[in-house]
């Protein structure tokens, strides 16, 4: 089950939410005769999140993914599946948390997102959009207040980010750290 949520959502974070319904196939198999007892998919409908286009890279054999934890996954797999954009919003704002607090040589937690994002990937452009994103976090998490315009928005941006902190260092983060910033001064 690990195996699979890790497969499932790695080709989810790099070619896009839908690609692991239509890639993934999990097989049930009988133990005492070994016949096939039955295929599904993994999971069905998620949401309007559901529903982006595919991303189309070259060379994506070269792509590197992180050792990631269990527990990430797992919420990962439920936001995607989220219906409303609030629920969705918490459950990958933990996973993110979860793969941030992952990421090795990163002492300090307080301090990782900054860390990561302002040192390891060079970028105050995406630092900033993260600082953004944790200060959304506060009024959710402090406040239990949502601005129903920004969540999807928001959340399109996070699903971004979390793209980054799964990538080791390899030309597709460089691809989508580069696709990141464009986003966030488009729109600036």
């Amino acid at each position: 089950q690990d195996k699979t949520l890790y497969i499932i959502n790695s080709l989810r974070i790099i070619f896009g939410i839908p690609i692991a319904h239509e890639l993934m196939q999990v097989s049930n198999f009988d133990s005492k005769n070994y016949d096939v007892a039955g295929h599904h998919s993994e999971l069905g409908y998620a949401s309007k999140f559901d529903i982006q286009d595919l991303n189309l890279y070259e060379s994506i054999e070269y792509c590197q993914l992180r050792e990631l934890p269990v527990d990430a996954l797992i919420l990962l797999d439920k936001a995607f599946q989220q219906r409303f954009p609030d629920e969705r919003f918490i459950l990958m704002w933990v996973a993110f948390e979860a793969i941030i607090n992952s990421l090795p040589n990163l002492k300090m937690n307080g301090n990782k997102r900054q860390k990561y994002f302002q040192e390891e990937l060079a970028s105050e452009i995406v630092n900033k959009e993260i600082i953004r994103l944790r200060d959304f976090r506060h009024i959710v998490f402090k406040e239990a207040k949502f601005e129903e315009a920004k969540v999807e928005e928001i959340n399109w941006s996070l699903y971004m980010a979390i793209q980054l902190a799964m990538l080791s260092d390899c030309p597709q983060r460089q691809a989508f750290l580069n696709g990141y910033e464009q986003y966030i001064l488009s729109r600036s």
